[in-house]
């Protein structure tokens, strides 16, 4: 058993990536039939740069499926069994609202009337769970607001870069400032003590965080990006804060109405820096104790049918 608890990357494509273009059905007609450009190629095709890595044989009535060759850094994981993908699952409402389901998602309901409408999937867990070990920090965004997935979260902070998570304003009044709210605030009983010593207990947590010297794991190298950077640093924070539980990430750029680019372009380069940087997260923690979740998202898929633009 793993002295430490689970621990959970939660990563969300914000702008709906295109799950026909990550995971295909190459070999069903009617996907066939509706795409051009952006088709993903049988094995055995001629055209081997758009031909799919097969991941599932045809069986009955389901066609084979396969992903295109950018997602390569994936299917060590896939075929050791710590890779699963989950196609055709998600919200049932119909908005084609980026933004409204986007909100349905991070908050885990159909409708805005449920009574957990305020709070987000991951804030619920956080609000209902005992702590783990001491620390001040149980959720980290990587992000510059804190995302409605950890909204209602005990023990969250939100950070679009967690090198320089410190007391705000100018570096050289830090101290003077931070001494005069010490003082400040400690002269109130609850509820304002105790949440402003956290704070400052959290800047010292994340301080202590020697980030420009951390080493990944033998072998392993982040892409030089800024999601592949932001999964390093969350490969830190779940190494050297035990308490950490969830670090979310988002990852833009998925709203590809046109020039989709799935063999290179834009999409071909969002896939390339996630699958790499994800590959990296995952093969940087296999030598550490804790046990990990990757949990990858997006708001809604695209429709089967590519445009005249190619998206």
């Amino acid at each position: 058993m793993p002295s430490e608890p689970d621990f959970l990357l939660s990563v969300y494509l914000r702008g709906a990536a295109d799950g026909l273009s990550i995971v295909a059905p190459y070999d069903d007609p009617v996907y066939k039939s509706k795409r051009s450009a952006t088709q993903i190629l049988a094995p055995g095709s001629g055209n081997p740069n758009r031909e799919a890595i097969p991941l599932q044989a045809a069986s009955g009535n389901t066609p084979a499926f396969g992903m295109p060759k950018v997602l390569q850094p994936l299917k060590g994981l896939y075929d050791d069994g710590s890779l699963a993908f989950v196609h055709a699952t998600g919200s049932m409402d119909k908005t084609r609202s980026h933004f409204e389901q986007q909100s349905l998602m991070e908050r885990g309901i159909t409708n805005t009337s449920m009574p957990s409408a305020g709070s987000g999937v991951w804030g619920r867990y956080l609000s209902t769970t005992d702590p783990v070990g001491t620390g001040s920090l149980r959720a980290v965004s990587i992000t510059s607001n804190l995302p409605r997935i950890l909204k209602g979260g005990l023990a969250t902070a939100p950070t679009p870069d967690p090198a320089n998570f410190g007391f705000p304003g100018a570096p050289l009044t830090a101290d003077v400032r931070r001494d005069a709210l010490a003082h400040m605030y400690g002269g109130f009983g609850p509820p304002l003590r105790q949440p402003f010593a956290n704070v400052l207990a959290t800047i010292d947590e994340m301080q202590a965080i020697d980030w420009d010297g951390y080493t990944p794991a033998p072998g392993v190298t982040y892409p030089n990006t800024v999601f592949g950077v932001a999964a390093m640093r969350a490969a830190q924070m779940a190494k050297e804060l035990p308490s950490m539980e969830v670090v979310h990430i988002d990852k833009g750029g998925w709203d590809t109405h046109y020039a989709q680019g799935v063999f290179g372009g834009a999409m071909f380069n969002e896939l390339s820096d996630l699958s790499q940087s994800l590959e990296a997260f995952l093969r940087d923690m296999e030598v550490h104790s804790r046990k990990v979740i990757v949990v990858v998202v997006t708001e809604f898929g695209r429709t089967l049918k590519e445009n005249s633009s190619s998206g």
